[in-house]
């Protein structure tokens, strides 16, 4: 499916499993800027506004282009939206820029925007949201809809998701086992992670107008882009569905033929729309790729959420709630507050070398589908 290099001791995918390089915010930032240096990309950086790392280090969002004259195509690879699942999105796009450096004949032929971490806060501060508490992919609302409302059920659980003591937490997933039992899986998930704009210290705040990426994107997007008539957005994420699996999420299903061949590579079920009925997923407000879509008619423009799994979904719901509680409630530097996010990061990035190397595989052969859809040799 892929001639992406296999692991060797030199590749990434080692790299990646021993955590060396990709699990922290720092290092993880240079090795994409030598990397897409090298490969003869042009970067974009931009400081984030009154966002710091842990000892106050600036934090910046890069962007690595490289469009070809001729390219009327282009592949769109973005991580770190949630931030906590960034080392997997970086490690994925570092062995695309290997590729690219080593001249292999797409380089001439189809176009990349490589977004590296989209929230590096999250990273920096191992949480799933930005410093303002936004779950960025619920904060990009389209044309007359607003940041307000919140599901009902989430408010009949907010306590039991948003508890302001660290007792409160004990028995969590017996406690979220009893609603689910009353409620459905599928409707408990839907009202808890669908998106809410009423808590702003809750899980899922989708937040009160449009964050600094969301302006980011919508002036600088189109730029990138460049006169490309195709784009394929890649948007990759962990944490749901069985471990070591991947799905292909959409908002809808495409119509366009280079986007239906692109699915006809994977099984059906692998392939979920953003509805709660018999999907993994949850329809979601603020969705990233709505946005994209309508903001890009120019272009012929369809977003893939690739979510690879880790634990099951309850485990990954108590970590959420956990470092949730821990960042705003627990004393920074404290045991409670640093146990809580290494177990968030653990939760969405394991460190399990198999998991590592194999999502990293399969990663590199659903970009090699990407190239074959667009008819890139």
């Amino acid at each position: 499916m892929t001639d992406i290099p296999a692991a060797d001791p030199g590749t990434t995918e080692l790299q990646f499993a021993s955590g060396s390089t990709f699990d922290v915010y720092e290092k993880a930032r240079d090795r994409f800027v030598q990397q897409a240096t090298m490969a003869g990309c042009e970067m974009f950086s931009y400081s984030m506004p009154q966002a710091f790392a842990c000892h106050h280090e600036p934090l910046t969002i890069d962007v690595a282009v490289c469009h070809p004259e001729s390219a009327g195509a282009c592949v769109i690879l973005s991580g770190g939206l949630h931030g906590v699942e960034a080392p997997f999105g970086s490690a994925v796009q570092d062995s695309v820029l290997r590729r690219l450096a080593s001249g292999k004949p797409a380089k001439q032929k189809l176009g990349w925007v490589l977004l590296h971490c989209l929230n590096p806060f999250g990273f920096a501060w191992s949480r799933r949201v930005n410093e303002g508490n936004i779950d960025l992919n619920r904060n990009f609302l389209v044309q007359n809809q607003e940041y307000s409302g919140c599901p009902e059920g989430y408010k009949q659980l907010n306590e039991l998701l948003n508890p302001s003591q660290e007792d409160q937490l004990h028995g969590f997933k017996q406690k979220i086992l009893a609603e689910i039992s009353k409620l459905s899986l599928p409707v408990v998930k839907q009202a808890v992670a669908g998106g809410q704009y009423e808590f702003p210290q809750g899980l899922f705040f989708g937040g009160s107008e449009r964050s600094f990426l969301f302006q980011l994107l919508d002036q600088e997007l189109p730029k990138w882009l460049g006169g490309v008539r195709t784009a394929l957005h890649l948007d990759f994420h962990t944490g749901l569905g069985a471990s070591g699996t991947f799905k292909l999420l959409l908002d809808s299903r495409p119509s366009a033929a280079e986007f239906q061949k692109f699915l006809a590579a994977f099984p059906p079920d692998a392939i979920q729309e953003l509805v709660p009925a018999g999907s993994i997923a949850y329809q979601v407000s603020g969705f990233i790729g709505t946005w994209a879509r309508q903001r890009l008619q120019h272009v012929l423009f369809q977003t893939m959420g690739v979510e690879f799994g880790t634990f099951d979904e309850i485990t990954v719901l108590e970590a959420l709630v956990g470092e949730n509680w821990a960042h705003h409630h627990a004393p920074p530097g404290s045991a409670a507050w640093a146990g809580h996010k290494r177990r968030l990061a653990e939760v969405f990035c394991p460190r399990d070398p198999f998991w590592r190397v194999k999502t990293l595989q399969q990663a590199a052969g659903i970009i090699e589908q990407a190239m074959t859809a667009l008819e890139v040799d």
